[in-house]
């Protein structure tokens, strides 16, 4: 798909949200993203045509026309200065087109507009999309290696987490991605540790998961962890969370502090408990025809911004998390520790194990060996 005309699509597509944005603004309620107010055939429509113009004028930057190279970066989570993928675009953005001196231009599309997770990675493998932030977790679903950064309780801090995905063990992974797909996973941003958010009851010990129904990402280590603790798990897109908590159709999740806060989910759930039971790595992709097709001192622009902007993209989050908690306890939300992880640990170790075939044998000993030296 040509960018001109995927713009042409999607400033239909933005023009629904932004409207559904402007009237959840106006009554208080939830996120924009994930829970649209209703509204009939002809008031969509109406909307559609009174705002196309002006996201196409928004999308048609002035510098666009001067750059060399355009390049589409979609993610599928709120554009905010608190939410970590916004905070990676931003810093990879910034510094990529000040490197290139305005001949690369990354022109942002964020809250799904280009589909969930899994349509975004496909998208790039066939070049219908350009870039992509995008969690780890899903591209487990397709590059098996990928799911050995998903094991729950496995990763004791997140210096063991940079240690592995920016060295030896992740440049395996990474070629992993590259030969199945034709991806490349240029960096991993921070997507912070992952927490427990639900409305039956505080979470303290694995026996108080029980019965509670929780949202899973479409992920076999992610389904397989909520059973190990005695939750009731179903898949359920990241679209549709925010519905499904009003509704009732799932109990809980679990997604990072600061995706969390930055999407409203403050405003549909009463509990949230600080399980740290995975790490959320957001892989910056690109497709390999896509990056092999720009000039080659523009390629290696490319690559030095990432690997500068992922230091910066990394603190920031990580100030904005320490900032959070006070934050979501003073919209509602009543935060308690868990009594000891130890406990979380044990029920979840055999998890490691299941997926050594798929993930292969000597990638999970040396992701193992690093988590416990």
């Amino acid at each position: 798909m040509k960018v001109k005309s995927m713009k042409k699509t999607l400033a239909v597509l933005l023009a629904g949200t932004m409207l559904c944005g402007a009237l959840a603004s106006c009554g208080g309620s939830g996120d924009t993203t994930t829970a649209a107010p209703k509204t009939d055939a002809a008031t969509t429509a109406a909307a559609k045509e009174s705002e196309a113009a002006t996201t196409a004028a928004a999308t048609e930057a002035p510098a666009t026309s001067d750059a060399e190279v355009v390049l589409q970066l979609a993610w599928g989570t709120a554009d905010s200065d608190i939410d970590p993928f916004a905070i990676a675009a931003h810093a990879f953005q910034e510094i990529v087109e000040e490197k290139s001196g305005g001949r690369i231009k990354i022109e942002f599309y964020p809250n799904s507009v280009l589909g969930a997770e899994r349509d975004t990675f496909e998208g790039i493998s066939m070049g219908t999309i350009d870039m992509g932030l995008i969690n780890n977790t899903p591209i487990g679903g397709f590059v098996p290696e990928c799911q050995v950064l998903d094991l729950p309780y496995l990763f004791p801090d997140k210096e063991t987490i940079w240690e592995i995905v920016d060295g030896e063990v992740g440049a395996k992974i990474d070629q992993a991605i590259l030969d199945s797909y034709g991806v490349m996973s240029l960096g991993v941003y921070d997507g912070g540790f992952r927490q427990m958010y639900n409305n039956t009851r505080p979470i303290f010990t694995p026996s108080d998961m029980e019965g509670i129904t929780m949202r899973s990402m479409e992920n076999t280590v992610y389904l397989e962890m909520f059973k190990a603790l005695g939750a009731n798990p179903t898949a359920m897109a990241f679209t549709e969370i925010f519905t499904g908590l009003q509704q009732g159709t799932v109990d809980g999740f679990e997604i990072g502090i600061s995706t969390y806060y930055s999407n409203n989910f403050q405003e549909v759930t009463k509990y949230m408990s600080l399980t740290n039971h995975t790490f959320t790595p957001i892989r910056l992709l690109i497709g390999a025809d896509k990056f092999n097709s720009m000039p080659e001192d523009l390629q290696q622009i490319l690559l030095d911004s990432v690997k500068e902007s992922l230091p910066v993209a990394r603190k920031t989050n990580a100030d904005t998390e320490a900032s959070m908690l006070d934050t979501i306890k003073a919209a509602g939300v009543e935060i308690n520790e868990i009594n000891d992880a130890a406990e979380f640990k044990g029920k979840c170790e055999n998890i490691w194990y299941m997926f050594e075939d798929e993930v292969g044998s000597d990638l999970l000993k040396a992701v193992m060996d690093i988590c416990t030296k």
